[in-house]
């Protein structure tokens, strides 16, 4: 009998441990932090900006100048799990509006932080 059941490599197993599959999402008004999404994100997760090379969407190192900077991007998983974690500022632009379903990447488990609570009356 013949098993349908995928092998995976031990390394590929532990990966699949450690990181969400996630895409940026559109999200809706009042459900910002009182500060701007990687500002949140460093507080919530202890994890500075500075500490990261490579931003997971694009693989393209991010040197946190005036043009290539980190923000908190929206984003969910297969579950529709909501959440905030760093991307460049120019895949974050890119993958807005119609375009947000348009591309899957793998996010460390740790590099994502909840989406914060709406807020009141804005």
């Amino acid at each position: 009998m013949e098993s349908s059941r995928k092998i995976h490599k031990c390394s590929e197993f532990i990966k699949s441990n450690l990181e969400v599959k996630v895409r940026h999402y559109n999200h809706r008004q009042g459900y910002e932090a009182d500060n701007n999404m990687i500002e949140y994100w460093e507080e919530e997760t202890k994890i500075l900006r500075k500490d990261l090379t490579e931003c997971p969407c694009c693989g393209n190192k991010v040197a946190d100048d005036k043009e290539n900077y980190w923000v908190g991007a929206h984003v969910v998983d297969e579950n529709q799990n909501r959440y905030i974690t760093p991307t460049c500022n120019s895949c974050n632009s890119t993958y807005k509006e119609s375009r947000a379903k348009e591309k899957w990447f793998n996010v460390r488990k740790k590099h994502l932080c909840q989406l914060p609570r709406q807020t009141q009356g804005r």
